[in-house]
């Protein structure tokens, strides 16, 4: 099966009221991913809070990328379910289209974070850490 970008990306293709059921192979696949999302996300959230090594900055930007994992693999479901279920306007193609765009934009920020703003965090909270190791 072949894939084509610019079917994909079509009005036509993505605003279809009742597209064709998934595929068993495809169906499997999407809940698997989707279920590591959340369980990943879960257990990276969960996980993290342990680390004593890490600065209290990156171990929030870590549990950040947790959260968005679990809230994309819920969201990523609750599309499974009405696609499955054919509900006319839910399980239109355009939602998973806007599921990627989401991620997308929250990797973006997650990323700018780790790159400009968690460093200048974690140089003032390593910069505390160092003088109240002096103090009684």
């Amino acid at each position: 099966m072949t894939i084509h970008l610019l079917q994909f990306l079509s009005p036509s293709y993505l605003f279809v009221n009742f597209p064709r059921p998934l595929s068993p192979s495809f169906l499997y696949l999407w809940l698997i991913v989707s279920l590591f999302l959340v369980f990943g996300g879960a257990a990276l959230r969960i996980g993290i809070s342990y680390k004593k090594a890490l600065l209290p900055a990156w171990i929030k930007w870590w549990q950040r990328v947790g959260v968005a994992a679990m809230n994309f693999g819920i969201f990523s479901l609750i599309f499974l379910f009405f696609r499955q279920e054919q509900t006319p306007w839910f399980s239109s193609r355009y939602w998973i289209v806007l599921l990627l765009l989401a991620v997308i934009a929250w990797g973006a920020y997650l990323g700018v974070l780790a790159w400009k703003e968690i460093p200048l965090r974690a140089a003032a909270e390593e910069e505390d850490r160092r003088k109240r190791k002096y103090l009684p």
